[in-house]
């Protein structure tokens, strides 16, 4: 896979990593980072897999960045997990060359959801992926080796043919490990109703309302049936896929 891109001052070339560019991607790696280091069999194990892309961009005077995208199995996820842009190079264009190069990697693989996570304070970083359609959707505290948090962030690179969304779906966190159906709900009900207001308490109603379990070792999660009669209570139209035809209730 390659192509180019030019930008007023330069030309670049992004490609999938050979082993070549081994010893450039070490170099690079150390001058990108202070700390959080691929290695070399970690770059070595990227141009192999299956489940990771290893793009480069170069152009005539060599390497200017790269960008490890893992595809995971089994889902429509993708995680652009390190990039990284020559010190001569940033300012150029190089990383936004290089997220539009993984976005259509990802597309072409079927995923549907690029997430990544970047430091707090690489300000220049959070501005790019905001610019690109980026959206924050969670948190880790003391996330890297020198204990600065890291941002979620996650775009949408496509939606299936069937689905008919034609407006923006705001992510909303859960409250608790046990209500991600009460918040996914809630995210539908925010999406549909400009009068919607989500809270925690609707969060923990919606809850009650869908849940078939109670355990003695902590709390049950929603039911798909109880979530729709809870999103029916709200004014929309629910319906549910079951793949047995047995009353879930006796």
């Amino acid at each position: 896979m390659a192509h180019s891109v030019s930008t007023p001052s330069l030309n670049i070339d992004v490609r999938s990593a050979q082993i070549e560019d081994l010893k450039p991607l070490l170099s690079l790696e150390e001058k990108a980072f202070a700390g959080d280091r691929l290695s070399r069999r970690s770059f070595r194990r990227a141009m192999t897999s299956s489940g990771s892309a290893l793009l480069v961009a170069v152009n005539e005077g060599g390497l200017l960045g790269y960008a490890l995208l893992h595809l995971r199995q089994g889902t429509h996820l993708a995680r652009l997990y390190s990039l990284a842009v020559a010190p001569e190079a940033r300012g150029l264009g190089v990383a936004k060359t290089l997220i539009q190069a993984c976005e259509k990697q990802a597309i072409k693989k079927g995923k549907n959801l690029l997430r990544l996570e970047v430091s707090d304070v690489n300000l220049n970083a959070l501005s790019l992926y905001r610019k690109m359609g980026y959206q924050e959707f969670g948190h880790y505290d003391a996330y890297y080796e020198d204990q600065t948090d890291a941002i979620r962030m996650q775009k949408v690179l496509r939606y299936s043919a069937d689905e008919q969304i034609s407006r923006p779906l705001s992510w909303l966190a859960q409250g608790t490990p046990f209500t991600c159906g009460s918040a996914s709900l809630q995210m539908v009900l925010s999406a549909l109703s400009s009068d919607y207001q989500a809270t925690p308490n609707d969060e923990l109603e919606i809850w009650r309302e869908a849940t078939t379990i109670f355990m003695t070792s902590g709390h049950g999660g929603c039911h798909p049936m109880g979530l729709a009669l809870a999103a029916q209570k709200r004014g929309l139209t629910a319906e549910v896929w079951l793949s047995e035809e047995e009353a879930f209730v006796c």
